[in-house]
């Protein structure tokens, strides 16, 4: 066990649920791990890239590397004077990465967002941002490229702006009306151009819309609900699950259409939504008042069909994150806590699946571990490129049988920069990205 790490095991008391109806139950015991960060007063929380983000309010900023997480590990990149509402660990540069951070300002002209380049100090970035518009920044979300901080979406009060790639200021791509507001924006690297951004409109409440070329345009998809938090999977980006205060719905045809499928009561109250294309689930976190507040966390394994209530002894849950294998949580005075996917999962791989997980650590100066698994056997490839495309590495090749398995790279004659390792495994062929530091 890694030193200084802290870990509980918490009763995990899993639910299957309907929309609004409780089915069988069941229970286990599975390891929560708790990260630190207690009595922090914690907003917001990011994973990505590596790197772990939680943003408070006025205790500052708070980050360390994921492949080796543990209580002590943390490092406080400032803005503990300002509350942070939104934080956004993302890839930066070649090679770096650099954590965004929304704010509501104590004063009018004071910045909204800043940026953390690879953990230095904080500095403004919100040249654009319409105080008369805005008095906040609720989230933070873009597509990431070589250039600092990258093309970059905000959401807060009525305005959602967009910051151009290498650009420094910030435009408003859609306005809510005079009652509106927009809390929540979502895109995935999977889908470059769709932006999905949602909150509340006049006096119904209801407010998703979608933009297929980043933000030039935009269709109200709106279902009947005040959107707290969406994500989206699919072919064509189509699937879109849509956390309101008390319901998730979800469209199967990009927003045309939706429905119910998973409804609480006025005790429960939703943060958070996130689809994992990993595992192809999807989790909900918030909390639930039965008698007293409590944190909710919900899965579900089959596209929104039925849920599981993983049941948690902490307080509200304000930040959900996942990473290739983990999915992260946060309350306001617990601290982050973290488990394995595959905690909450019940099926078996389907036959023609297969896995290739993230390596560790990463990024890395030296050795490293790629773990993947196989369901059936056959010819199998795992090799590293550079980032022209060039072989570096051959790791394996040749026949093998279905199982898990483990393989070390020593990458320390590798140049600094990123690599790609690919998993080919009969016709089914996948990648994930290597950081190599010196």
């Amino acid at each position: 066990m890694i030193a200084n790490r802290i870990r509980l095991v918490f009763l995990i008391g899993i639910f299957v649920v309907g929309a609004g109806a409780d089915l069988e139950t069941a229970t286990a015991q599975e390891a929560i791990e708790h990260l630190g960060l207690s009595s922090k007063n914690i907003t917001s929380l990011s994973v990505n890239y590596g790197i772990i983000a939680a943003g408070t309010d006025r205790e500052g900023v708070y980050w360390q590397q994921e492949f080796s997480p543990s209580s002590s590990g943390w490092t406080n990149a400032g803005l503990d004077t300002l509350v942070i509402r939104a934080v956004y660990a993302h890839k930066s540069g070649p090679i770096g990465w650099a954590i965004s951070a929304g704010v509501y300002p104590d004063e009018k002209g004071d910045p909204f967002i800043y940026c953390s380049y690879m953990g230095g100090a904080f500095e403004a970035r919100s040249h654009g941002i319409d105080n008369a518009l805005t008095t906040g920044i609720d989230e933070i979300d873009g597509f990431p490229d070589m250039t600092i901080c990258g093309e970059t979406y905000a959401a807060g009060g009525r305005g959602l702006y967009l910051r151009n790639f290498a650009d420094t200021t910030w435009k408003p791509v859609y306005t809510a009306g005079h009652d509106g507001h927009v809390q929540t924006v979502k895109v995935r690297t999977e889908y470059p151009g769709v932006v999905l951004a949602g909150g509340g409109e006049g006096f119904a409440g209801f407010l998703l819309v979608k933009s297929v070329d980043f933000g030039q345009t935009w269709k109200n998809i709106s279902p009947p609900t005040t959107v707290q938090s969406v994500d989206f999977s699919g072919t064509n980006a189509d699937v879109i699950f849509a956390a309101g205060t008390s319901t998730i719905h979800r469209s199967m045809d990009g927003g045309a259409n939706w429905s119910i499928v998973w409804s609480g009561d006025r005790a429960h109250f939703l943060a958070e939504i996130a689809y994992d294309p990993g595992s192809g689930y999807v989790y909900a976190a918030g909390s639930a008042a039965a008698p007293n507040t409590t944190g909710l966390l919900l899965v579900s394994t089959d596209q929104g069909t039925s849920w599981r209530s993983v049941a948690p002894a902490v307080g509200p849950v304000v930040g959900l994150a996942l990473s290739a294998d983990w999915t992260y949580f946060a309350t306001v005075n617990d601290g982050v806590f973290r488990f394995r996917k595959t905690a909450v999962g019940t099926e078996s791989p389907a036959p023609d699946d297969y896995a290739l997980h993230q390596n560790y650590p990463n990024p890395t100066s030296g050795v490293t571990t790629i773990r993947y698994s196989l369901s059936h056997p056959g010819s199998t490839t795992l090799a590293v490129y550079d980032i022209l495309g060039k072989e570096v590495a051959k790791l394996v090749s040749g026949r093998q049988p279905a199982g898990e398995f483990e393989v070390v790279l020593d990458a320390t004659a590798l140049p600094a920069g990123l690599y790609t390792y690919v998993l080919t495994a009969g016709e089914l062929r996948d990648a994930r990205r290597l950081i190599v530091l010196r």
